[in-house]
């Protein structure tokens, strides 16, 4: 007679399985932040990348004129438009400057989206409704100069001014410690909104195109930051990066300037013709 034995086979039990389950959700729990810091590096090098470009831009703009754009140009065309045969857009370009104006351009035209433009930790390149009709929007702004408010009638002391035109020559402070173009600060929750987040392209709407720096305009120092300025729609710059905020200078150089950095600084950083010393920030 054969005894037969049963193979015993091995099995997790359910508390087993539970206890498997639980470790590996706090291995991606601790792996999480890590991720984030990593993607978080990645966007803010691209968005690094983004000013520089617009930076070289900006010089091929000034190396065949001779100077700056305006923040606005003829027909309410934006800075934004007039750098583009620069930054490899020049069929757009084309379309703006055949139209003559931004509210004469096609929807199609205008609702372009230039990825250069984009800030990747803020948002992906996006249509959102804008003054005068549907239009890509865009996260950075150029330097208007110090000051809180808009006035297009004596506000001349930045690099894009509105009513005068800016050479590399004009920027008496030396073009390592002056603002050229920076992020924008655009709340959170006012995206796509008129004024407050308007098309890149729209001169029209001048804080939306261009910003300040200095007393009465420190960097949002978050993404949900009131405006603080005098004006409906704002005109400070900011980012959605973590204590900082990031600008191209007139040197072609990309920094990164604390958000904490005081007012006093940051109209020292603003203004091109000062003649002021600049402490550490």
């Amino acid at each position: 007679m054969f005894l037969r034995t049963r193979a015993r086979r091995s099995a997790f039990t359910l508390i087993e399985l539970l206890v498997v389950i639980a470790i590996i959700a706090i291995l991606v729990g601790m792996l999480l932040p890590a991720i984030q810091k990593v993607r978080e590096a990645a966007n803010r090098m691209s968005c690094q990348n983004n000013l520089k470009q617009m930076g070289i831009a900006l010089h091929g703009y000034h190396d065949t004129y001779g100077k700056f754009p305006k923040t606005r140009g003829g027909g309410n065309l934006s800075w934004a438009v007039y750098i583009l045969p620069h930054l490899e857009q020049p069929a757009l370009s084309l379309a703006f400057n055949t139209a003559g104006s931004y509210a004469a351009t096609s929807t199609v035209n205008r609702s372009t989206p230039v990825k250069t433009y984009y800030c990747p930790s803020r948002r992906a390149p996006t249509v959102l409704a804008s003054h005068d009709g549907d239009g890509s929007v865009g996260d950075y702004a150029a330097n208007a100069g110090s000051g809180a408010v808009w006035d297009t009638d004596t506000k001349t002391d930045g690099v894009m001014a509105n009513i005068i035109d800016v050479r590399l020559a004009d920027v008496l402070d030396g073009t390592s410690n002056t603002f050229l173009v920076g992020e924008k600060h655009v709340r959170k929750g006012n995206f796509g909104q008129t004024s407050y987040d308007d098309s890149i392209y729209n001169g029209n709407d001048l804080p939306n195109i261009g910003r300040f720096a200095g007393v009465g305009a420190l960097l949002a120092t978050k993404v949900d930051d009131a405006f603080q300025v005098g004006t409906a729609n704002g005109a400070n710059f900011g980012s959605w990066h973590t204590g900082v905020c990031q600008f191209v200078y007139c040197d072609g150089s990309v920094r990164a300037v604390a958000t904490s950095t005081v007012a006093d600084t940051l109209r020292k950083l603003a203004n091109r013709s000062d003649l002021e010393v600049i402490p550490d920030y």
